[in-house]
């Protein structure tokens, strides 16, 4: 019930998302994760679903770019 309130009214107890902000949330397929739920009728009628997939030397480019520190990508490889 808090999630749904939360997607339909934006609000989550006291607090109210403020105009023009969107939610945006991210979740793993099931081949990834054997604990993942399909989400019910109700939700998915709330959300939309994006799928993505990642590549790398884009988002290296970019972050050249958009100066991402050295370190972040001395991580990802």
């Amino acid at each position: 019930p808090t999630m749904l309130q939360f997607l339909q009214y934006k609000t989550f107890g006291a607090h109210r998302v403020p105009d023009g902000f969107i939610i945006v949330t991210a979740g793993n397929p099931p081949q990834y994760n054997k604990s993942v739920r399909d989400f019910d009728i109700v939700t998915l009628d709330r959300l939309r679903r994006i799928d993505i997939e990642e590549d790398f030397a884009s988002f290296r480019e970019y972050a050249s770019r958009a100066g991402i520190h050295g370190s972040i990508m001395a991580y990802l490889g």
